[in-house]
């Protein structure tokens, strides 16, 4: 089965155009299997805790979809030469935005995250820095 990790790999490291329509469907399958837990949730007698995992586990799936499709309209934009706009931004912010964002998986997993790093302004791309980081994460 493939999951949104891949696909999320998968969409980072394919940047030929005939490759995202195959992403784009091979997403499908995700979802219809979070379909399916959601669907089994609603209709068994489950208690708090296995609505939990289930609730944990289409979060994920969510949060990987989403950064599978952002990443192939983040590709798209580099390849139609759209200049991406640039700003002074905090790299510290945006590190623990990106840590934020990955916290509840990685500690859910048995790992964890944390940023060590100076509030120093640069000019840069903010979606493309944080594109890169979640890459790293």
């Amino acid at each position: 089965m493939t999951s949104t990790r891949d696909l999320t790999e998968m969409g980072a490291g394919e940047r030929a155009e005939r490759d995202r329509p195959r992403a784009a469907h091979a997403v499908r399958r995700p979802v219809r299997a979070r379909q399916a837990e959601v669907e089994c949730a609603w209709h068994r007698t489950r208690s708090e805790e296995d609505m939990r995992t289930v609730l944990g586990a289409v979060e994920d799936e969510v949060d990987r979809m989403t950064d599978l499709a952002n990443a192939l309209l983040d590709l798209e934009e580099l390849e139609s030469g759209v200049k991406s706009s640039e700003a002074e931004i905090d790299i510290r912010a945006v590190l623990q935005s990106t840590a934020d964002r990955y916290r509840t998986v990685l500690r859910r997993e048995g790992r964890d995250i944390q940023v060590d790093a100076a509030a120093t302004r640069y000019r840069l791309s903010e979606p493309w820095v944080g594109a890169a980081l979640s890459n790293l994460v």
